[in-house]
């Protein structure tokens, strides 16, 4: 019998999966977008961002085997900082 957890992104430290899917890591989800309303304080917002990075970081890890991204649209720019940059930070075609 195949068991499966549905989850959203949470702190889930030594929990393993067999496989990992996480779903809508575009732009406007991740970051979300809320993490950009105060514009006044930007340690604030770079702490917000440093903390959804870690979560999905910490998310796409617990996988043993496989990890499935999907997102619509433009991608999270964690995605491109992580997986589509090359080593000068700009993005690959």
């Amino acid at each position: 019998m195949r068991r499966y957890a549905v989850d959203k992104l949470l702190p889930i430290k030594g929990l393993g999966f067999q496989a990992v899917f996480v779903v809508s890591v575009n732009a406007e989800m991740l970051p979300h977008r809320l993490s950009y309303e105060d514009p006044d304080d930007a340690l604030e917002v770079r702490e917000a961002r440093q903390r959804e990075r870690q979560l999905l970081y910490v998310n796409v890890t617990r996988a043993r085997e496989l990890v499935h991204l999907s997102c619509h649209g433009s991608p999270s720019p964690f995605l491109v900082e992580a997986f589509l940059s090359d080593e000068d930070g700009e993005e690959s075609a």
